[in-house]
């Protein structure tokens, strides 16, 4: 899938709140550049969605095998593959090794860090609507949590839900232009000025009820894939 195809698919996600793709793949050339999509090609694939199984990560039917030494973080710094689970939304930067898809990069990307609030029969992690799974573990108001999932109409759609001991609050996503002005990611408000044209971005501060204090900001290029092991959170002044 070319970069154009997957800008696409993550702008109607983020506008028009249609539910992302469970597996959403780009090829690359080794430069960073499209690919044609043809079979047999040198270039590497880009994969973001949910994990469903382990082994080799498993994202519904497609297999990424994962050899030992392979570089895998999170927003927060580098992390063990073991801490990889099952409901974790992961981007992948994969190639072909002795005829199997394989990983060279993996990040796990979290939709919100915050603490849980609950509001009548809602429940909110910076102020976004949560769309828990059936038989969701009840979590105490006021935990810090780390939400995986993917974005639905200003909603996440819960895959995992974990406590977290960070301090920082976090969203991901497509940094664009706010309807009153300023900037967003997804429905979140940010104290960002967006880009000419949307690019992923990872932010990290405190919420202050109404919007995201963003004291670190990790903007890449038109998708996941950026840089997200050679570009560090930059700080903002």
């Amino acid at each position: 899938m070319t970069r154009r195809r997957l800008l696409a698919l993550l702008l109607a996600t983020a506008a028009a709140g249609c539910t992302g793709p469970d597996r959403v793949a780009e090829r690359r050339k080794p430069g960073g550049g499209a690919e044609d999509d043809t079979e047999g090609g040198i270039g590497g694939t880009g994969i973001y969605g949910i994990v469903t199984a382990l082994g080799s990560l498993m994202l519904g039917d497609l297999s990424v095998a994962t050899p030992p030494g392979v570089p895998v973080r999170d927003a927060l710094g580098p992390i063990a593959l073991g801490a990889i689970v099952p409901g974790d939304v992961v981007a992948i930067d994969a190639g072909p090794v002795a005829g199997t898809l394989t990983a060279r990069r993996i990040e796990r990307v979290d939709a919100l860090i915050g603490p849980l609030v609950r509001r009548g029969a809602e429940v909110l992690v910076l102020g976004v609507p949560l769309d828990l799974p059936p038989g969701a573990a009840v979590v105490a108001d006021g935990t810090r949590v780390r939400v995986s999932g993917l974005w639905n109409r200003g909603r996440v759609v819960v895959s995992r839900l974990a406590p977290v001991q960070t301090r920082d609050d976090l969203v991901s996503g497509l940094l664009d232009r706010a309807a009153g002005g300023g900037g967003r990611i997804n429905a979140v408000p940010v104290t960002v000025e967006p880009p000419y044209r949307p690019r992923f971005a990872i932010a990290r501060g405190r919420w202050d009820g109404t919007r995201l204090q963003v004291s670190a900001l990790d903007l890449r290029g038109q998708s996941p894939f950026g840089s997200p092991f050679e570009t560090p959170l930059a700080r903002l002044r």
